[in-house]
């Protein structure tokens, strides 16, 4: 039986918060597919609360939720169902990180007084505490060798983990090509991860390589090992990374030739091809050219043809408002707006594509501008008038969005947005309302990046109302988010005291994120105590890690390292619990980590994953960027018009669903 599960298991930072416990609910069914699970597809209707999935682990694996399971021989799979895509918690964790902010928290020094663990107030003579980030000293002596190493394992996991960690850290990305190019042709599963390799370094060094695939040259195929084709998800995988290289450049021609590339393949991709189509179109959405107004035109063209596959379609309006989102383009800008508008209240138009403008026009339209007041409107009717809950979902987010960027004395804003938003908390349908709770902080934390830093005091209110009165653990996480958003003080007691009451893993582990995102250092004991006690529940694990990592507590390295590198003859840590502790790690960031983690993938004596997941965390932790590197994908994604190689909620086999 295959066990290549390296994709799974070095999951998105979005994915892993809100559905690590995917992990549980898998059979011991795995087919080698590029590190990939390969569950049983859902059987019958998303989970109403958040997607986990009954726990039954891999051969050989604890259940991450209690005693061990048996695994099922010969691929025998339990009916599952799948996550539910449409919860507040799926979309927050595809668009968490910036709200996150985790690496430059845990990478900054932190202010000390003492042994007082009283925070607020701090005076600018503090004490700092040094930064932890990792020198390029300690990658060069530890991370380097260790992941090249790990590339010549022979062991799939390790050597596809192993390249994804290199490309992360961007270390010499000539050499790096050299060395991921001899993968292109291995088994699709390492060839679609080296193409995706060479993009994530994005550097100049990598086009060549990339076109070629992505226009599936005679090179392309020598370098593939293929006589007819490079195979369409190596091509897609490659046209991505042209999207991350393009977003990185500063050079007017050598974007306007990879523009005039992905455009040829993307209008002269063919319904069977939709996965390339549709990465064609983000990839182009990401080039910020030095005026994306011809682009912006064509694009508007291509998704009135109705000929096109509405999927692909569903993807235009994304890259359109991240092509317009800064600089001075009002006419496209209006022009976009326009047609979104159109689109988005036709009955005619596609569910995936009124979704799509829906959430662009959030993103495209200024809070004071004259396109405020129709839009706005437009939005509120979404909201509470549309037959698609994905399209009066996103209505509620696009509202925050106008509403944070004119601030709360714009006309609109005050006089219609907010008052809306404000009574549809208590009154909307209970599944909505938690979007509604959330809509609210994010209000307030993208204001807060405007400028905008006092909101009416109803705003906190009315959701501190709302966490005090709903019992739903998860529709009652998002307020506690929500708070955390607005950064509201006076609320870090309550979500405190909420979390001691209650024994749903889910909901503690939302509060502990929430009061990691408000810096209340002073529980941070109590949280790393719940760490402690997370061995079997990898959700709370994770989220309780992340929270002590926006605290900037450190003291909880050596405890996840060692759920990675236990002591001989000790338990044997589960799949899903492997994955949250290299996920931590990641996120927390201590150089001291280096050096265990290092031992851990060059050990033969280690079990095959806890190597493979030790090169997760070395490449987070080395990291080039700030954010994670598919954020600039993920971020305001319409998930609900997916493609394979974008994200698959139940297999896990798009570029979505990588670390």
């Amino acid at each position: 039986m295959a066990t290549h599960l390296l994709h799974f298991m070095i999951q998105s930072t979005r994915f892993w918060i809100a559905n690590l416990g995917l992990v549980l609910g898998i059979c011991a069914s795995l087919q080698a597919h590029g590190g990939r699970f390969r569950p049983a597809s859902p059987s019958g209707p998303p989970a109403a609360t958040g997607g986990n999935l009954p726990a039954r682990p891999v051969t050989g694996a604890r259940g991450g939720a209690g005693a061990p399971v048996a695994a099922t021989p010969g691929g025998a799979s339990a009916a599952a169902t799948g996550p539910d895509t449409t919860g507040w918690e799926y979309w927050w964790n595809f668009n968490a990180d910036p709200y996150l902010d985790l690496r430059r928290k845990v990478f900054e020094p932190r202010p000390e007084t003492g042994t007082s663990d009283a925070l607020t107030g701090l005076k600018e003579s503090a004490v700092k505490t040094p930064a932890f980030r990792p020198t390029n000293y300690r990658i060069e002596r530890d991370l380097l060798p260790a992941l090249e190493a790990g590339l010549k394992s022979g062991k799939k996991d390790i050597v596809t983990g192993s390249m994804l960690a290199l490309a992360k850290i961007g270390h010499d990305p000539e050499r790096m090509v050299s060395l991921f190019r001899p993968f292109l042709k291995e088994e699709l599963e390492i060839a679609e991860t080296a193409a995706l390799a060479c993009g994530i370094l994005q550097s100049p060094k990598a086009l060549d390589t990339l076109i070629d695939l992505v226009r599936d040259t005679p090179q392309g195929r020598r370098m593939t090992g293929r006589e007819i084709q490079v195979n369409p998800r190596v091509r897609s995988f490659a046209a991505y990374g042209l999207g991350l290289i393009g977003h990185e450049l500063d050079k007017a021609p050598l974007k306007s030739y990879l523009q005039s590339i992905l455009w040829d393949n993307l209008t002269r991709t063919d319904h069977a091809s939709q996965d390339l189509a549709v990465s064609c179109v983000i990839a182009l959405g990401l080039l910020k050219p030095e005026d994306p107004s011809e682009l912006v035109t064509k694009l508007l063209a291509f998704m009135q043809e109705d000929f096109r596959d509405h999927r692909v379609r569903a993807h235009v309006p994304t890259a359109v408002a991240r092509l317009l989102q800064s600089g001075p383009y009002w006419k496209p800008r209006q022009d976009a707006a326009a047609l979104f508008l159109q689109l988005m209240q036709s009955v005619k138009t596609e569910a995936e594509v009124r979704q799509s403008c829906t959430q662009a026009l959030g993103i495209l339209v200024p809070g004071g501008s004259p396109l405020a007041r129709r839009s706005i409107e437009a939005l509120i009717t979404a909201a509470t008038e549309d037959s698609d809950r994905m399209v009066r979902r996103y209505a509620i987010i696009s509202l925050a969005y106008i509403s944070a960027d004119g601030g709360p004395m714009a006309p609109m804003v005050q006089g219609r947005a907010l008052p809306f938003m404000l009574r549809q908390l208590d009154h909307a349908a209970t599944l909505e309302r938690p979007w509604y709770g959330l809509a609210l902080g994010l209000t307030v934390a993208r204001g807060r990046v405007k400028g905008f830093r006092v909101w009416p005091n109803s705003m906190v209110s009315l959701v501190r109302d709302r966490f005090r009165n709903t019992k739903a653990p998860i529709q009652r996480a998002a307020y506690a988010i929500s708070l955390a958003l607005m950064r509201h003080e006076g609320s870090e007691e309550m979500i405190y005291q909420a979390m001691l009451k209650t024994k749903e893993p889910e909901f503690r582990g939302y509060c502990a994120l929430a009061l990691g995102l408000m810096e209340a250092r002073e529980y941070r004991n109590e949280i790393r105590a719940m760490m402690a006690k997370a061995r079997r529940q990898p959700q709370l694990l994770l989220r309780t890690a992340t929270g002590l990592g926006l605290m900037q507590d450190r003291d909880s390295v050596p405890a996840l390292v060692a759920l990675i590198r236990p002591e001989k003859g000790g338990p044997t840590t589960s799949l899903a619990v492997l994955a949250a502790a290299a996920n931590a790690l990641g996120f927390i960031g201590d150089e001291r980590s280096l050096e265990p983690l290092a031992e851990v993938l060059i050990d033969e004596k280690q079990q095959k994953l806890a190597r493979a997941f030790a090169a997760v965390a070395l490449g987070k932790i080395g990291s080039k960027e700030i954010l994670p590197w598919n954020h600039k994908i993920a971020a305001d994604l319409n998930y609900a018009a997916t493609v394979d190689t974008l994200t698959d909620p139940s297999n896990s086999t798009g570029i979505l669903d990588l670390l």
